[in-house]
């Protein structure tokens, strides 16, 4: 016989109904947030707000409130557009009706903020704050650019690098001057029937010093990235653009265009220095009229910033921002195009997912403005 505590036991040991549902919830809860955990696009998520003004008669009924509610989330991203790519709006103006047809797909959620029906104007207004799907609205753009007549064929090389700040190099003057002094003293002596007047001098120098400390400037650990070639390069050629290798390039042109002068003028700061310009233009104006010849130079840094990590999530966040500009070899090196400082930020299981991440994002957003801009300009 079973004494009356086992059968309890046994009764609390078998899973009912209800604590299969519990269990199989949980499990689902666990999978979700997992995936929210790792899914890429989460940290590319901007939030907008979003503002419209309809006619909807002296009634607004359920069909004008959610043709208000699309109209403001149209207009949501048409402000984004504006606002944090202004680049890219002339291309936003091309893809503009297949986006509005279908602004949901490019909204991750939104929430109404307030609403208003006006029944003497027969106006109605919502005001919202929407969730956009950043990645996909940029790829739309992105699409556009490849579609514009841009590149046309033409041959570009760039020369990306990813810079960590390792350390500071302080600079200072110290200037040193001498200050002559001279001391005169005469004096007389008196005897009888006779006068003597001696003179003696005495000279001091002084030195004095002065110091004069500038700025710190940044030392940097530079590399290129296999990460950055990669997705700037997808850009540049899927907006008609040739891309060949920088280290092709330097061989072809003797070195003149030489990736080791870009580097370590990088590694201490954002300027590249005159004779490194000098050099690489010449290097490839040398050939133009042969079958290497380029068109486009492509240079820039992403600075990494340290790793954090998010608290709420676990993920590791590291924030990189791209600085970039596009010289024309046939404008005597004139730059044609710039973009940043934009900052972007990649989230990962560990620092170096989301460095790469961080990378890949920042590449493809700086390559994207650049052929934008070329394209805005019609320049071939």
């Amino acid at each position: 016989m079973i004494s009356w505590p086992l059968k309890a036991y046994e009764f609390i040991k078998q899973p009912t109904r209800s604590t299969r549902w519990r269990r199989g919830r949980f499990g689902f809860l666990v999978v979700l947030l997992a995936a929210i955990v790792v899914w890429p696009g989460a940290s590319m998520a901007i939030e907008q707000k979003g503002v419209a003004d309809i006619d909807a008669g002296r009634s607004a009924d359920r069909k004008e409130r959610n043709a208000a509610v699309e109209e403001a989330l149209r207009n949501a991203v048409e402000t984004w557009v504006a606002e944090k790519q202004p680049s890219q709006f002339r291309n936003y103006q091309q893809v503009k009706p297949t986006i509005d047809a279908d602004i949901e797909s490019y909204v991750l959620s939104h929430q109404v903020i307030s609403t208003d029906h006006d029944r003497k104007t027969q106006r109605y207004r919502v005001v919202l704050r929407a969730t956009l799907n950043e990645p996909k609205l940029l790829d739309a753009l992105l699409a556009a650019s490849a579609g514009a007549p841009s590149g046309d064929g033409s041959y570009l090389t760039f020369l990306f690098v990813a810079r960590e700040q390792i350390g500071t190099v302080t600079q200072s003057e110290k200037e040193a001057t001498q200050v002559k002094s001279r001391t005169e003293a005469i004096s007389r002596e008196r005897e009888e029937n006779s006068a003597a007047q001696t003179r003696s001098q005495e000279q001091s120098v002084t030195m004095r010093q002065s110091e004069r400390t500038m700025r710190d400037r940044a030392l940097w650990d530079v590399a290129t990235s296999n990460e950055i070639d990669a997705a700037m390069g997808e850009v540049f050629t899927d907006a008609d653009y040739l891309v060949i290798d920088a280290g092709i390039v330097g061989g072809a042109s003797d070195y003149q265009l030489n990736t080791d002068s870009f580097i370590e003028d990088y590694r201490t700061g954002s300027d590249i220095r005159a004779e490194t310009k000098r050099a690489a233009y010449q290097g490839l104006a040398s050939l133009r009229g042969t079958d290497d010849e380029i068109q486009y130079l492509a240079i820039g840094t992403l600075d990494i910033e340290a790793a954090e990590l998010d608290d709420k999530t676990g993920n590791h966040r590291v924030v990189v921002a791209v600085t970039g500009e596009v010289w024309s070899v046939l404008q005597r090196g004139a730059t044609v195009a710039e973009v940043g400082p934009v900052t972007m930020i990649g989230e990962g299981p560990s620092e170096l997912v989301a460095r790469n991440n961080a990378l890949k994002a920042a590449a493809r957003r700086a390559a994207g403005d650049l052929v934008a801009k070329l394209s805005g300009r019609n320049i071939r």
